[in-house]
This record gives C-alpha cells, structure tokens and sequence, in this order.
C-alpha cells in the first residue's frame, strides 16, 4: 500500500470515527462566494446633516487572530477540572518564534501557559489570561516523524509532563472551516482554518503518574497535530482618543498607547493599526460627499498570513455621527485567506451614551452560539480648547443575542 493512499485511508478513518462525534466535524464554508453572498455593494442611507461628535473613527469591535504553525494537543481521558491541553507554536513580528500552551476547563473557559517573557507577550494577544508556568518544549524531527516533549505546571498548580508523537508529514483534510467547540464560548467569536492535520500518540503524566487520554470510538487518541489559522472578534475593551485628525490613538486594557496610521484615498479611507506582533487594517468608504466613512471591511494580518477577514454590506455607518435609526449589514468572514467560513448579521443602534453594534452570527452554529455586544461610550475629556471627545468600547458575548434573540439553544448545532 502506497504512503499517500495509506494517509487517505487514516484520514478517512479519523472522520468516520470523529462523525460519532458531531461537534468535532470540519465543514465546509458557509458563503464561498463572497461577492454572491453580499451582493453590490450598499451605503447605509444614514442621516448625516448633523455634527459629528469627534474627529477620529470610531472602531466598533474588537478584532483579533493568530497562525499557529504548529500544534500538538491531547484531551484527558477523567481529569476532574481540565479537557484539552493545545501545545503551540507562533511566530512573532520580528521572526522569532515562540511556544505557549492552551489548557480549556471542562467548561470551556481557556487559560495560556507560558514560560518566558517572550512568549507571555505574544501570547497576549490570544484572548484568555495568560499564566507563566514554566513551559518547556523541546521538539525531535527525524525523515518520517516529529516528537514533542513538553512540560509545564498547569493553571491549578499540578505538574504535567507529555510526550508526543506523529508522522512528519501533514495531510490537508477535504473540509477545513473548523469548529472551536466550546472553548472560551462566553470570551471571544472564532473562525479557523484547519490547514493541516496528522493523528498523533500521546503519553501524559500529572505529578509524576500516568494519566490517561480520551478516546474516540474507543480506539483512536483524542490526540493530534495541526496547523490552523484563528481569528475573530474578541471580548474586553479599548479607549479610543480623539485627534485633530481621522485616526485615533488606541489604549487596550492597560496598555500602552498605540496611535494608528490613516491612508485617505479617493474612494475613502485605511485605517492601519501596527501592533507588535498583528496588523490590522480597516477599511472605511467615504458617504455623503465625503463628510462621513462608512466600514466596509477589516482584515488582521499575523506576519503574512491573513489570519481574520470581515466584510460588511451595506456598509456601517459612521459612528462619529447620531444614528438616525437602528442599522443592519451582512457580513461574512474567513481566515489564512479562506473565504465565507461564517456569516450573519451586524447590527448598530443608539444607546445611553453611544452607539451598541451587535455581532450576531447565524451559520455556522458554533459561531452563532457566540454573539458580540459591543457598547461604545463617548465621554468628554478636557476643557475648553483643550476638550476632546474620547471614546470606549467595551465588548462582550452574550448568548441571548443568538439566533436573532432566542438564546444559544436556537443555534441548530447537534
């Protein structure tokens, strides 16, 4: 039997056996289409007679991603507290390359594990907290297999120690828009290209002993090796302030200010945010005789890979400005350059002290389960002359906005 029709069969045989496990499938994209999908291209009919409030855009959400070039993970078999353990490996702006570890919770919730300063500054921007519990990976590649030892302490405080193994060479799987399942389900909105698979072997030990690994139709590890694009939109909040022109100078969370470039065309305007390990760029196109920008895309870029794409139609309005009334775009997103992996509807609407845009995704189901309510808050600062308006956008999931308000339950996943 020839390598390649063995690796088909393998393959073959992972998906048959992970269809008894549903959540676990790769899909197809929803929308490949995109152009189809969206249809000609729309402005969104708001009113702007009035003043704007503020100088600079105004960002509605919060986007993110990242290309993980490699990964190792496994899933314990009876752990009382932790499911899957992600062993990653993820380049940084300047080239260098760096490992942290995702530990999920039973329930979900998505911790990261690192072992050094360098990697804790890249993995921030992963959106979960981030733990330094001394990882350690040291990695052995022959001509037909590669091997990770791995070690760390994990989040609760207990030593892990694993050692994993796979063939070399990665097989691309027929269907690559991969479901999250519910990791970090009530944090962050994900898409993600499944770019390459192997089935892997794990050995795990806690404290010292021997632990066992989930098993799927009771034979097959829940171990494997992956390369995959993620991105999305994520939870938290940034401060926006304002300027004497169209871009504004970023804060998120704590950190430090971060002004973003703008590149002002005839159809419109760039906004480019270059963060130290993503860029990323909005996309604005200019409405009523050029008073007011409207979004029409955002792209994320993690090196040179187009880890988070997002286009909207008709186009969202300018929300430096009074919405007139509550607003609707479809929109479709993909990653590593993937198209129509998810798509559905924003939504944006005036609230007590500024606009609330909704992220509400209806296909595929693990993405409509995770709706985003992102609420901006404009707040004067200064006095006189010397007053500006800055704004803050605090973003969350919330469940009860999925599947056009039914909850999460109405998602239609199996």
């Amino acid at each position: 039997m020839s390598r390649s029709l063995a690796s088909s069969l393998l393959i073959t045989f992972c998906l048959l056996a992970a269809a008894c496990y549903p959540r676990l499938m790769p899909a197809d994209p929803v929308a490949p289409d995109e152009q189809t999908f969206l249809g000609a291209a729309e402005q969104s009919s708001q009113d702007y007679s009035g003043e704007p409030q503020r100088q600079s855009l105004v960002l509605p959400f919060i986007p993110w991603g990242l290309d993980f070039e490699e990964e190792m993970l496994f899933e314990f078999a009876n752990h009382p507290l932790y499911g899957m353990v992600e062993i990653t490996r993820v380049g940084a702006a300047d080239g260098r390359q760096a490992w942290f570890a995702l530990v999920s919770e039973l329930n979900g919730v998505q911790h990261v594990v690192v072992g050094n300063a360098e990697a804790a500054a890249l993995a921030r921007v992963f959106p979960a907290p981030v733990t330094e519990g001394g990882l350690q990976v040291v990695e052995v590649r022959t001509d037909s297999r590669v091997q990770y030892r791995a070690t760390m302490n994990l989040p609760n405080g207990q030593h892990l120690d694993v050692l994993l193994s796979s063939r070399s060479q990665g097989s691309a799987l027929p269907k690559r828009n991969g479901n999250a399942m519910n990791h970090s389900q009530d944090s962050v909105l994900v898409v993600l290209d499944l770019e390459e698979f192997n089935w892997a072997s794990a050995e795990v030990r806690l404290d010292g002993r021997r632990t066992s690994v989930r098993k799927l139709a009771l034979v097959l590890p829940f171990a494997w090796r992956l390369q995959q694009a993620v991105g999305g939109l994520a939870s938290g909040s940034i401060w926006m302030d304002d300027s004497s022109g169209l871009a504004p100078t970023l804060r998120v969370a704590a950190g430090v200010p971060r002004p973003l470039e703008a590149q002002v065309g005839d159809q419109g305007v760039t906004l480019r945010d270059r963060g130290e390990i993503l860029e990323t760029d909005w996309g604005f196109d200019s409405a009523a005789q050029g008073r007011a920008f409207e979004l029409r895309s955002v792209a994320v870029r993690h090196g040179q890979v187009p880890v988070f794409n997002m286009r909207l139609n008709p186009s969202l309005p300018d929300l430096r400005f009074p919405l007139s009334r509550t607003h609707e775009s479809r929109f479709v997103a993909g990653s590593n350059g993937r198209a129509g992996l998810m798509t559905g509807t924003v939504r944006a609407r005036s609230g007590e002290s500024g606009p609330i845009v909704e992220v509400v995704p209806d296909i595929p189901f693990w993405a409509c389960e995770r709706p985003v309510r992102n609420t901006l808050d404009f707040v004067l600062s200064g006095l006189g002359e010397q007053a500006s308006m800055g704004v803050e956008l605090s973003a969350v999931v919330d469940p009860q906005l999925a599947a056009g308000g039914q909850g999460r339950g109405a998602c239609g996943g199996p």
